[in-house]
């Protein structure tokens, strides 16, 4: 055990950071690949009501990761007079942070399980699990970020996901219906810990510094929020409304229609949050470069969305269940909304290191209120789930242009540090 220790350690000593956006992207597409092959390999075992049973469940534990730490990561990485001692506050605010929403997740799940829904409150507190994990797994991965250990955050990345895709698919295969897909990040969260305690050299000994956590706090909760209030509080709004108006069935068509859209916009939001975010507060990059790095991206994008169209086409009708089919039919659109979040997530991740979080918050506060509104008048006047689709993307290209409208007004050079 020594010996895989210090080998790995070895293997990750130097550091890549000329390579990092290279290790970053790759390492968050191999992920999303094998998260994307696992999850529609399970609709080879599982009906759509299994997936609209699961997303009900999943609300409260997208709403706990998304919020996990309120942002403080961006505080620390700003506060690096003393790295070792932040890094031991920041191990303590991560231990307050997972025991908060445990204790959230058991409140709704005991709420659950009061309204008559017991196979949802069981999985409620089975994933709350994950914030246990997250207690060790979340501040490695933000020193990785920081300090440019991008092989060791890769790793870190990859392991947990593979192991649980095949925990998951075993499940699947001997029935056990949506819990395949609990379980799939359930393994997850277990081998992620196992990973820090073995190989992590930052499990420090945690401080529990208040007052630093609330300066912390103060600078990063509105990044928290601005990052989340659009799509989650519009994803969660989407989940309760399409399941009460149009049933379990068809919100898991819808879910599953809109995941390889969603597993893209995750990787572009890491990509953002590991590689840009952190480039941008040491370095303060000019506005006129940050542009051409959104643009660039949003043209991958596009091109991504044609070459998906034409694969969907080619194989996608012959081999998937003909129960699937009309979720093969809105993927297309539902990638739509693809290019439009490329720019936005590399935008948004200037304005917050240039210290314009409340900007950032304003746009998605409005964009979230938009968008719950697309929704509600689509679901209750019964217009279907495609025209929610062209709502959002609509909505989409507007909040990207507000950005850029903001940027262009920013000052020739502009330095985050």
């Amino acid at each position: 055990m020594t010996v895989a220790v210090s080998g790995l350690k070895a293997f990750t000593k130097s550091k890549v950071r000329n390579g990092g956006l290279v290790w970053i992207a790759g390492a968050n597409l191999l992920e999303k690949v094998i998260q994307f092959i696992t999850y529609f390999g399970f609709s080879f075992w599982l009906h759509p009501s299994d997936y609209g049973i699961f997303a009900l469940a999943w609300v409260v534990i997208a709403i706990a990761e998304s919020f996990f730490d309120f942002s403080i990561g961006l505080g620390f990485m700003q506060d690096q007079d003393n790295p070792e001692q932040a890094r031991r506050i920041y191990n303590g605010a991560a231990i307050l942070c997972a025991l908060f929403w445990t204790a959230i997740c058991a409140l709704v799940g005991a709420a659950c399980y009061l309204a008559g829904f017991p196979e949802i409150a069981l999985m409620i507190f089975t994933l709350s699990v994950l914030f246990i994990c997250r207690m060790l797994t979340a501040p490695s991965n933000l020193y990785f970020m920081l300090y440019e250990e991008y092989r060791l955050l890769a790793f870190f990345k990859l392991v947990p996901v593979v192991v649980g895709g095949l925990a998951g698919i075993l499940v699947a295969i001997v029935g056990g219906g949506a819990w395949a897909l609990v379980s799939r990040y359930f393994a997850a969260g277990l081998i992620g810990v196992f990973l820090v305690l073995l190989f992590s050299p930052y499990c420090l000994t945690p401080v529990f510094n208040f007052s630093v956590i609330k300066n912390w706090l103060s600078r990063g909760w509105k990044l928290a929020v601005s990052n989340n209030m659009g799509w989650l509080l519009v994803s969660q709004t989407e989940q309760i409304l399409i399941a009460s108006f149009l049933g379990s069935a068809v919100l898991g068509i819808y879910n599953y229609a809109r995941k390889p859209m969603e597993i893209s916009a995750q990787l572009l939001a890491q990509i953002a949050y590991q590689y840009f975010l952190p480039r941008f507060v040491r370095e303060g990059d000019g506005a006129r470069r940050v542009v051409q790095w959104a643009l660039s991206l949003a043209a991958v994008m596009l091109l991504a969305v044609g070459v998906f169209d034409f694969a969907i086409k080619w194989f996608a009708y012959d081999i998937w269940p003909e129960a699937w089919w009309p979720a093969f039919d809105l993927m297309p659109l539902a990638m739509l909304c693809l290019p439009p979040m490329a720019m936005d997530s590399i935008l948004s991740a200037y304005l917050a290191a240039n210290y314009m979080v409340s900007e950032v918050l304003k746009i998605n506060i409005t964009f979230a209120v938009s968008s719950i509104l697309v929704v509600v008048t689509c679901v209750s006047m019964r217009l279907g789930i495609e025209v929610i689709l062209w709502g959002a993307i609509a909505l989409m290209s507007m909040k990207t242009l507000w950005q850029l409208k903001i940027i262009s007004s920013m000052p020739a050079t502009v330095s985050a540090s």
